[in-house]
C-alpha cells in the first residue's frame, strides 16, 4: 500500500499538529462535555469535537461528529449510564476521530505514515480514522484528512483561549442548543478563523420515526393468549464478516431467545453494510413472526440496546408485554455456533446473505 502524493504532502501536517496538540494537554482544560463546533474551509459542513481521555491510564482522542445525526449520537453515548445501552451506535455514527495506540495495533498504512515522521516524547502512534455508518473504523479520504488536520488546530487554538480565559464553553441555562463555532473566512491574506456561534435544536432536524406493526398485526397479538415464558432480544455486529476491501462493512445481527433458557428463537442478518437504522426498521416484523410461531404473547421481553427499547415501545405497549430494561450478560458460545452452522448450511460454505433464521 502506497501513500498518494497528497497523503504524503498531509499526513507531517496532520501530525505535527495532532503532537501540538498532545503537549497542550486539552484534557486538562476541557471536559467530554465542552464541545464546539469547527467548520469545513471546503464546504458548509460542521462537525462537533469532543476530547476525551489522557488520564488514568485512559488514551487520549479527539472525535468530530459529523452534522445533526453524529452531535445526537455523541450525547446519547455521553449521557448513557452504561456503554452496553448505546454500543450499537458506535457503527452509525459519522465522525472523524484521531487517537494513540501501542505499536503492535497500527496497520500497514499507519506504518508507512509514520515510517519518516519524529515522534520524539510522545508515547503511542497518532492514527487517523473516519467512522461511516455501516461499516468499521477505516483511513479517511484526502478530503478529510485535511479536514481533520483544520479540526485538530482549531481544537488546539480552542484550548488556548480556554487556558488564557478568553473563552468559556460553559452552556448557560435557556442556550443548550448553541455551539461555540470556529468558523473559517477567506481573506487577502488567506484563510483566518472567527469565533461564531451555531444553534442545533436537534428535536427540529432530526424528528424521531419509530417503526410500527400494522393495525391488523396489533389485533392479532392481542388475541393470543398472555403467557408466562420470557424473551431476550439482542442486536449486536456479527462475527460473520468476511470482507479483503479496505472498507470492512459491519454486518448486524438480531437475535430472539428464551430469556431463562437461552436457547434460540429466531435470528436476523443483513448484508454486510447495511446502515444499521435500516436494518432495526426491519427487526419488529420478525419479534412479530416469533410470537405468533410461539401462539402465545411472552410475559416480558428483556433487552440491552436503548435502540430496541425504541422500537419495542408502542408494540409491547399495546399488546400488554412488559418490557425489561437492563445488562445482559453476553449470549452464549453454542448460540453463536448455531447461528454459524445455519449460515453453512444456506450456501454450503461460510456465506452473508440478508434473511432470517428460524430455530
Amino acid at each position: 500500500m502506497s501513500l498518494t502524493q497528497f497523503e504524503s504532502s498531509i499526513y507531517p501536517t496532520l501530525v505535527r499538529n495532532a503532537s501540538e496538540l498532545l503537549e497542550a494537554k486539552p484534557w486538562m482544560s476541557l471536559e467530554s462535555t465542552d464541545v464546539f463546533a469547527v467548520q469545513n474551509p471546503d464546504s458548509d459542513e460542521m462537525v462537533f469535537v469532543q476530547v476525551s481521555g489522557g488520564v488514568d491510564q485512559e488514551p487520549f482522542m479527539l472525535t468530530a461528529y459529523r452534522g445533526s445525526r453524529g452531535l445526537e449520537i455523541l450525547w446519547d453515548l455521553n449521557n448513557s449510564p452504561e456503554e452496553a445501552f448505546v454500543s450499537d451506535l458506535n457503527y452509525e455514527v459519522p465522525a472523524l476521530f484521531f487517537t494513540y495506540v501501542s505499536e503492535d495495533e497500527l496497520d500497514d498504512k499507519d506504518r508507512e505514515v509514520l515510517e519518516d515522521i519524529s515522534l520524539e516524547g510522545v508515547e503511542g502512534y497518532p492514527v487517523f480514522r473516519e467512522c461511516r455508518p455501516g461499516f468499521q473504523p477505516n483511513h479517511p479520504s484526502v478530503e478529510d484528512l485535511r479536514f481533520l488536520s483544520h479540526v485538530i488546530r482549531q481544537t488546539y487554538e480552542v484550548v488556548q483561549k480556554v487556558k488564557e480565559g478568553t473563552l468559556s464553553l460553559e452552556v448557560a441555562e435557556g442556550q443548550e442548543d448553541d455551539y461555540y463555532l470556529r468558523k473559517p473566512v477567506e481573506s487577502d491574506g488567506g484563510l483566518v478563523w472567527e469565533d461564531a456561534r451555531v444553534n442545533m435544536d436537534l428535536d427540529e432536524k432530526l424528528p424521531k420515526k419509530y417503526p410500527k406493526l400494522k393495525r391488523a398485526e396489533i389485533a392479532t397479538l392481542k388475541e393470543l393468549p398472555l403467557g408466562t415464558r420470557q424473551l431476550r432480544m439482542d442486536l449486536l455486529v456479527s462475527p460473520f464478516t468476511t470482507d479483503d476491501s479496505d472498507e470492512i462493512p459491519a454486518t448486524f445481527l438480531f437475535t430472539i431467545s428464551d430469556y431463562e433458557s437461552g436457547n434460540l428463537l429466531a435470528a436476523r442478518i443483513d448484508e454486510p453494510g447495511v446502515k444499521l437504522q435500516k436494518f432495526r426498521d426491519s427487526l419488529l416484523t420478525t419479534f412479530n413472526e416469533v410470537i405468533v410461531r410461539m401462539g402465545e404473547r411472552p410475559s416480558a421481553v428483556h433487552v440491552e440496546a436503548y435502540s430496541l427499547c425504541d422500537m419495542l415501545g408502542d408494540v409491547v405497549g399495546k399488546a400488554e408485554i412488559e418490557l425489561a430494561h437492563h445488562l445482559l450478560p453476553p449470549l452464549r458460545d453454542a448460540e453463536m455456533d448455531a447461528i454459524y452452522r445455519r449460515l453453512e448450511e444456506r450456501g454450503g460454505r461460510l456465506s452473508v446473505t440478508p434473511g432470517k433464521i428460524m430455530f
